[in-house]
């Protein structure tokens, strides 16, 4: 009974660890063997958004796992029973993660120089500058797709299934880019709070995140290029 329950535990572990190590979902995973090159360089360059933060939240969840697991193990309860009992285990270890990260954070937004801050956030800037840069070939390659899509469509009033794929294939490219949209949305409020709480006036700390505001946009008017481009295939086949 005990060893069952261990190996039950050792794989809701490795299944936590993999969810924190794989980044938000939907997220660009380098190593897809569906990715395209050029939606492999995208999903390079758009890895650091995944890395800026620590893992705490996800070592807390392992921990309360563990041990909630482990100690119902021990005083003789049933595999269900102690499976439930690590799984809310690792919800509590997760929260408790999480406020220590914060906790974390915090301070090192007291010891952080504004000098320190903003250079970071030009950084920040730099690294999106070259991933809208990989964006945009990743969009042009989709519509080029798409476009073969449409005209094979209107020849054929079908879909073959290679042509089916290339749909499925651009439509998880648009997921991917409102993912990063969304973490580069984040990223802004985040940065935005910190620059406050370091004393900036409002109107300064919106003056220095301009550039980040303006590069998210355009990374967000990229990808919607390539919905409308979706969609417009879409209404395609309902006319036929």
């Amino acid at each position: 009974m005990v060893q069952e329950i261990i190996e039950r535990l050792l794989i809701a572990i490795l299944a936590i660890a993999v969810m924190g190590l794989t980044g938000c979902a939907g997220f660009p995973q380098m190593g897809d063997s569906r990715l395209t090159p050029a939606e492999q360089r995208y999903a390079q360059e758009s890895n650091w958004l995944t890395q800026t933060l620590g893992r705490t939240d996800v070592q807390g969840a392992i921990a309360g796992a563990a041990l909630g697991g482990i100690a119902c193990a021990l005083s003789g309860g049933s595999a269900n029973q102690c499976a439930a009992i690590a799984a809310g285990g690792a919800l509590a270890g997760y929260g408790a993660g999480r406020a220590l990260d914060a906790n974390r954070a915090a301070y090192a937004q007291k010891e952080q120089t504004l000098d320190q801050a903003i250079a970071a956030i030009q950084k920040d800037n730099e690294q999106t500058a070259r991933m809208i840069v990989a964006q945009r070939v990743v969009v042009d390659e989709k519509r080029a797709d798409l476009a073969r899509i449409r005209e094979a469509y209107a020849k054929n009033a079908g879909l073959l299934d290679v042509e089916k794929r290339a749909l499925a294939a651009a439509e998880r490219a648009r997921d991917r880019q409102k993912a990063v949209s969304a973490e580069l949305a984040r990223r802004e409020q985040d940065w935005t709070k910190r620059l406050t709480k370091a004393g900036v006036s409002q109107s300064e700390a919106q003056r220095i995140m301009a550039p980040a505001i303006q590069q998210r946009m355009q990374h967000e008017q990229i990808s919607e290029v390539l919905e409308s481009d979706i969609n417009g295939t879409y209404k395609l086949f309902k006319r036929g």
